[in-house]
């Protein structure tokens, strides 16, 4: 499903709900895809994530705190596509099948315009309660990861989930300067500063609990692999979920709604 009109191109996959792409008025498109072939460690488009405690091989490798998480598979049905003058409203719903770990039904929302809001609503459909990983997974396109400022996060602390789980305490904007998993737990603004395409991308979050960056940089991007990503400089994955210790507990009948507002900036 390809949306186009005078403020903004999308495309959505309507088998998955999945956001492929998005790019305002005067910007380069958002969501970063690689140049050659789909790396083991690459996720097509906006990933929604909806899973819960298990064991899988299929586990997202490089996302922090998922190794013991399933994914639920669900079936997306496209419930509404509605253009208005500035914009399209695009709405997804989807259950689990039957022999899924877990039972919920789900509700995507897409407001595309000169911003990009996201909205997933989560229903149990079980008779006892457990808890659930829910949240977005989003590939940015940058101009170059050495020259990108992650701003909105000093006087926060952070996990380096390379080095080890002692926190840190951030005091001043951060910068990657190598292969980098940063994980927050107590942010829910923050701004990606690329002066390599001028422009700033400000997040603001609603209903997750902890926000993760990811780079590779020139390095194999997961353990099974000996290839680097290709484009890494042009690469940062930015996932807000709860994951771990921050897993929502969903009681029988209970939703839970996570959300996210993403606008570009220009660089003055």
């Amino acid at each position: 499903m390809k949306l186009d009109n005078a403020v903004s191109k999308a495309e959505i996959d309507q088998k998955t709900a999945r956001l492929l792409q998005w790019q305002p008025e005067s910007y380069t498109p958002l969501i970063w895809t690689p140049s050659t072939g789909k790396p083991s460690c690459y996720s097509e488009g906006l990933e929604v994530i909806i899973a819960v405690p298990g064991h899988s091989l299929n586990h997202r490798e490089n996302i922090p705190g998922t190794h013991n998480y399933v994914d639920l598979k669900l079936g997306w049905e496209l419930q509404r596509a509605y253009e208005y003058r500035t914009g399209w409203a695009v709405t997804f719903e989807g259950t689990t099948s039957a022999d899924s770990a877990r039972k919920v039904k789900a509700t995507i929302e897409y407001n595309i315009t000169h911003d990009l809001m996201i909205s997933l609503t989560v229903t149990s459909l079980e008779n006892e309660p457990f808890l659930l990983n829910q949240g977005f997974a989003l590939n940015c396109s940058i101009g170059d990861i050495k020259d990108v400022t992650l701003a909105g996060v000093s006087g926060h602390n952070y996990l380096d989930l390379h080095e080890g789980i002692s926190p840190k305490r951030l005091h001043t904007d951060a910068y990657f300067v190598g292969p980098t998993k940063m994980q927050f737990t107590d942010i829910s603004t923050f701004e990606l500063v690329d002066p390599r395409k001028r422009r700033e991308v400000h997040f603001e979050l609603h209903g997750t609990r902890s926000t993760t960056f990811w780079t590779p940089w020139n390095k194999p991007c997961n353990e099974t692999s000996t290839r680097t990503l290709p484009d890494w400089e042009h690469f940062l994955r930015v996932e807000t979920a709860s994951a771990g210790s921050t897993a929502i507990s969903l009681n029988p009948g209970q939703s839970h709604t996570v959300s996210a507002t993403i606008e570009l900036r220009t660089m003055v």
